[in-house]
């Protein structure tokens, strides 16, 4: 899969698989789309990243797909090389060489087959560090399947340019983890839904279209799995390209107070940590005009962004010039049981726009244009809600 390091000096922890409960928490979610639970423990750092799919596969299909290692350069397009070293029963040991952008990335796995249910693969060796996945497999109506991929890779000698990211923002680590989730669940999908679960799959088509709301969301339904982190929703259209990214987080603040920090852009730097610099150009007719650059190792954004709010109270977002230049973005803020808010951000953004590096990275495996929209609104949904709840502390300053 991929590369990434960690913030954490913790072992690796123990993964757990998503229960049925979980799975029909999610129940509503699932219905538009490729559903993300990410947790972390008591002290912020990722416990396990879970990504949800529904697919339009028997289980047989769906786990021959996963099992056959040797064809993922087929439909993951950045491995560049699987060998099979060793076939034991039920064990299957494999080299990997993954295709990365400025850096390449190799390892050894063992992937344990307990069919028709289960798969586990374990990083033996390699750049990425300790990494452990486990892949159930369950039957859904009208011969589909639930695929469900809990997985945790803590590279941390990986590389300098992610030992950077992470340090600089321990929510990378979780924004890394659910790339490779996204990109792995997104890759079988397609394949287990060609013919015979064999077919040639091509590239996702064009992503983008009109943003949809969450206001007949069921927040008590998904406040079982919001207790424990944020929850990713991965909306795509009939050719497979990226319609929506949606990220959702309990905060502990009432929705005013959530809206307060989103509508204040020019104190993003002093709590998101890539946000090198934030210009407030104009306060305009409802409309806040912000020049904005994100720093990050090798490469940097820079854009100018419009923000408005709907009479829904519901804060807008569209990138007018730059790097972000067509994306659009939406905060909504929704009463959560109990008092509090779930921050929901949504939104879709061409990443193929967004400098060399993201553009280069789409064109290696096109399923990053998901993977990137949904990890940099968790990033962002992270950030405003450890400000907000501080902000609540603060006595409100």
């Amino acid at each position: 899969m991929v590369l990434f390091s960690s913030l954490a000096a913790d072992a690796q922890p123990s993964l757990v698989a998503p229960s049925n409960a979980d799975i029909e928490a999610m129940g509503q979610l699932l219905e538009r789309g490729q559903v993300a639970l990410i947790e972390s423990n008591a002290r912020g750092w990722l416990k396990q990243v879970t990504v949800v799919s529904r697919i339009r596969a028997p289980v047989a299909t769906v786990f021959r797909v996963v099992s056959e290692v040797q064809h993922y350069p087929e439909f993951l397009h950045n491995f560049s090389r699987i060998d099979v070293r060793s076939r034991q029963g039920q064990s299957v040991g494999y080299d990997w060489d993954w295709r990365g952008v400025v850096f390449d990335f190799h390892g050894s796995n063992t992937m344990s087959l307990m069919p028709p249910r289960r798969i586990d693969v374990l990083t033996t060796q390699g750049d990425l560090g300790n990494a452990r996945f486990i892949m159930d497999f369950r039957p859904a109506p009208n011969d589909e399947t639930i695929l469900a991929i809990t997985l945790f890779c803590d590279p941390r000698s990986a590389n300098w340019a992610a030992r950077q990211l992470v340090r600089a923002n321990p929510s990378m680590l979780h924004a890394m983890n659910l790339s490779v989730g996204i990109v792995f669940v997104m890759g079988i999908r397609g394949r287990a839904e060609s013919p015979g679960g064999r077919g040639v799959v091509g590239a996702p088509g064009r992503g983008g279209g009109d943003l949809t709301g969450f206001a007949d969301v069921d927040t008590a339904r998904l406040a079982p799995l919001l207790r424990r982190g944020e929850l990713a929703l991965v909306e795509t259209n009939a050719h497979r390209g990226l319609r929506q990214a949606t990220v959702f987080g309990q905060v502990a603040a009432e929705p005013d107070r959530v809206r307060a920090v989103v509508q204040d852009p020019a104190r993003y730097p002093s709590f998101i940590s890539n946000v090198e610099s934030v210009d407030v150009v104009s306060r305009t007719g409802g409309i806040t005009t912000y020049d904005i650059e994100l720093d990050f190792p090798i490469f940097d954004v820079e854009s100018r962004l419009e923000m408005s709010a709907d009479p829904q109270g519901r804060v807008l977002v569209e990138g007018r010039q730059g790097d972000m230049r067509g994306g659009r973005w939406r905060w909504e803020l929704l009463a959560a049981p109990g008092g509090g808010a779930v921050a929901t951000y949504g939104g879709y953004n061409d990443m193929r726009r967004t400098g060399w590096l993201m553009r280069r990275l789409v064109a290696l495996e096109p399923y990053f244009d998901h993977a990137l929209n949904v990890s940099s609104k968790l990033v962002m949904v992270r950030a405003v809600k450890r400000r907000a709840e501080a902000a609540v502390r603060e006595g409100g300053r």
